[in-house]
């Protein structure tokens, strides 16, 4: 874990999304509650998915083990929920929650089936967050 500086790449929630803190918020919830990431990040969770420029330095977010649902739930953010904007995804999993090589994970896992195992667990968990109002 360590200190994110105030140039960092933020994601950015696309503009149509009147419950943007509620949205942000319980994906965190939920990944902490599945143990994915840790607790007492709240704050800087927020500040990742704000869309806003960070003006205090943020502290990176340590993804727990399966890697392969990190992409996993980005990319269904950008891709299937249109949440976040696809810019750069690859280089900011490495950067916020120190995944790296997630275009590997990600081309594994397609070849596989086009889901990662466990997938469900994002599934379930994106299931009960109302995205659009």
């Amino acid at each position: 874990v360590g200190k994110l500086s105030s140039n960092a790449i933020i994601f950015i929630p696309t503009k149509k999304f009147k419950r943007k803190y509620q949205i942000i918020d319980s994906i965190y919830s939920g990944l902490v509650g599945l143990d994915l990431v840790p607790a007492n990040f709240k704050e800087d969770w927020h500040k990742l998915f704000s869309g806003e420029e960070i003006i205090d330095s943020i502290t990176s977010i340590k993804w727990n083990r399966p890697l392969n649902l990190c992409p996993y739930l980005i990319f269904r953010l950008a891709n299937d929920f249109h949440f976040i904007t696809n810019i750069n995804l690859h280089k900011k999993m490495a950067l916020f929650f120190g995944v790296k090589g997630t275009a590997q994970k990600v081309n594994d896992y397609n070849e596989r089936g086009g889901k990662p195992k466990q997938h469900e667990l994002i599934d379930n968990m994106l299931s009960f967050i109302k995205f659009y109002n």
